[in-house]
């Protein structure tokens, strides 16, 4: 069995030590916790729209989830429901609904805005049946 000195354990704290040192430094300059010119940066390089806007954004899951019922399609795909007669009251839900889950109130023109269509046609695929 060897033979452990008082040498050998001084070395293993001493690169133990060193090792908590480094690792503590180096996440001691995380840029997640820094208050640099660069978290501006990023920051300003985010539409301002994107982060007020409640979905834009969205993945189709989180949009899923602010729309009530069938009012997704009813709102932006051919051949509503009944002539097109839900429209109206799907808008009111729809803003409810996005209110409700995101604490954000919008009104009925940023439904059918130009950004938002673009999302959705870009999150769901522009094959889809547009009326929009």
């Amino acid at each position: 069995m060897p033979k452990v000195t008082i040498q050998s354990v001084l070395l293993g704290v001493a690169v133990t030590v060193l090792t908590i040192y480094l690792a503590l430094e180096t996440l001691g300059n995380s840029p997640i916790e820094s208050n640099t010119d660069t978290d501006t940066e990023v920051t300003a390089t985010i539409p301002k729209t994107y982060i007020e806007h409640p979905i834009l954004g969205k993945s189709k899951q989180e949009i899923s989830n602010l729309y009530p019922g069938n009012c997704f399609a009813e709102l932006y795909l051919e051949n509503p429901s009944f002539g097109g007669k839900l429209v109206n009251s799907c808008k009111q839900k729809t803003i409810e609904q996005i209110k409700a889950v995101t604490g954000i109130k919008i009104d009925t023109s940023e439904l059918t805005s130009v950004e938002v269509v673009k999302h959705l046609k870009n999150t769901y695929g522009v094959g889809n049946p547009w009326r929009l």
